[in-house]
């Protein structure tokens, strides 16, 4: 069979897509009654792989396509951290510091201080499976500034999506 530039392609869009079945496809996104945003993914990997990211603070942060800046206080192994972060606003940076803390499972971040957040929170869950590693990615939030919650809503989904999408190329660079 001779290859033509139309199948050449069709191979190419063939390829990424079953690369990006490759880890589990799209993260499942669901939101609680409480506003809290939860995406999962199944990610071909080792939980040791995902936990090797995820334990490193100016990784975790750089997943996030909202955060501009992070300073963690020194690390004291498996003890909390205090974080600040300097976060994308709509006319300007938000700030806030949490606390982040190792779970049995993951991570978890409380709000300590902000004047531009109310509510802070935020959870990883790593769990193995049969084939890799099932990830959950929580995140409650609420600003103190007149928007829409609509439009909040509608951000903190689409930046929970991203970020768990960043951990999935940070650990399996070849997903697509």
């Amino acid at each position: 069979m001779k290859l033509t530039r139309g199948s050449d392609m069709l191979l190419d869009m063939l390829g990424m897509l079953l690369a990006s079945w490759a880890w589990g496809q799209e993260p499942a996104l669901t939101v609680e009654s409480d506003g809290t945003v939860v995406a999962v993914a199944v990610i071909e990997a080792s939980p040791d792989a995902v936990r090797a990211v995820l334990a490193d603070v100016q990784a975790t942060s750089r997943l996030s396509p909202e955060v501009l800046s992070v300073e963690a206080a020194s690390e004291d192994a498996g003890r909390c951290r205090e974080v600040k972060r300097e976060t994308r606003g709509l006319f300007h940076p938000l700030r806030f510091v949490a606390r982040r803390c190792p779970t049995a499972n993951g991570w978890h971040e409380e709000l300590v201080a902000s004047e531009d957040f109310s509510a802070y929170a935020t959870d990883w869950t790593v769990v193995a499976t049969e084939t890799g590693t099932r990830v959950e990615y929580r995140v409650k939030t609420s600003v103190r500034l007149p928007v829409p919650g609509a439009a909040l809503a509608a951000a903190l989904k689409d930046a929970t999506a991203t970020t768990v999408k960043n951990l999935v190329h940070a650990v399996v660079p070849d997903a697509r």
